[in-house]
Order: structure tokens, then sequence, then C-alpha cells
């Protein structure tokens, strides 16, 4: 499996038991998926691995408690702390109206909401705070904040995105 096929699910943050049971802190909402999960794929040095899932079960808020057929002892375990885990981006529901994935929007055309271009979306930086669209704008990069109130719209089928800028945004970017 590419990663590129995959969307980062979170992070092994510590073992659970002595029988190789680990924590995985989820990096974002996906609290309602984990049911459907039978395996995973944890990054190693430049590639993914496939490891069979034996149990998983939901532990505290935003973290999940998994055993993995391939990791029996602790000593197995401490192989694989703190590496990233990565699922199929199959397994992801599809979204409709302004909700959108990330990974969903790269390359997409935005904007304005008098329908002019403002550019391309190179990618998005992810803060914890705010997150940003970055716009390829007329070869300029700019920064435009990821917000539902600023959103209008979304077509994938054009690839589109339709945002409500804040006046003088575009400005501040400019040499």
């Amino acid at each position: 499996m590419l990663k590129k096929d995959c969307f980062f699910l979170g992070i092994i943050t510590k073992k659970y038991s002595f029988r190789g049971e680990v924590i995985i802190k989820l990096e974002g909402d996906y609290s309602n998926i984990y049911r459907n999960i039978n395996s995973i794929y944890i990054e190693s040095e430049s590639s993914l691995t496939f490891y069979k899932i034996n149990k998983i079960q939901k532990h505290k808020s935003f973290f999940l408690r998994v055993s993995l057929n391939e990791i029996n002892d602790e000593n197995e375990t401490k192989k694989i702390l703190n590496k990233n885990v990565y699922l199929p981006l199959s397994l992801l529901p599809s979204l409709t109206g302004k909700s959108f994935y990330y990974h969903e929007v790269h390359g997409f055309l935005a904007i304005d909401n008098k329908g002019n271009e403002i550019g391309i979306i190179k990618s998005i930086k992810d803060f914890k705070k705010q997150s940003l669209f970055v716009i390829d704008h007329k070869e300029t990069e700019i920064l435009v904040p990821i917000h539902n109130d600023l959103i209008e719209f979304v077509n994938r089928k054009k690839k589109q995105i339709k945002i409500n800028l804040p006046d003088g945004l575009i400005d501040i970017f400019k040499k």
C-alpha cells in the first residue's frame, strides 16, 4: 500500500499490556469508523507495513486500544512505538456539502464569492489552532484560513471550492 492511497489515522503512543497491545492516539475524529477496521498500516523507514488487527476497542475519547496479530510481546511492541498509523482512503465515508477531507481538495480551483479565480490549492497547513489553504495565486503563495463560515460550497465534479475571502486578504501577500 502506498502512503498516497492512505490517510493518517494517528500515532502509536504507548504499550497497553505485556501481551503486545498498544494505544493509538487518533489525529482526527475517526471514532465512528474504528469498528470497521480489521487491519492497519504502520509507517517504517520508507514504507508502510501491513498489520492484521486481532482486537480493537475505543479507549477514552481520542484513543484506540489495539491488539495486532503480529505483535505478541513487549519487545515487539517497542519497535512500533511512536510510529504513524495509516488506513486506506476507501475506509473514509463520503462527505457532502461544505465538508471535505484535506487530501480531497488538493488541486481544486479556489474561487471567491464574486466568482473570480483565486488560484489552485497546493496544500493545506494544519496547525493546532488554525488550518490554512496554501493557494497558488498568480505565482504568489497565499494563505487562507479554513473555517466553516468562509467556505461557501465545494463542487467535487468541477474540482472547485468557493471561499468568502475576508476583504484585503490577497493584498497582504502581494509584494
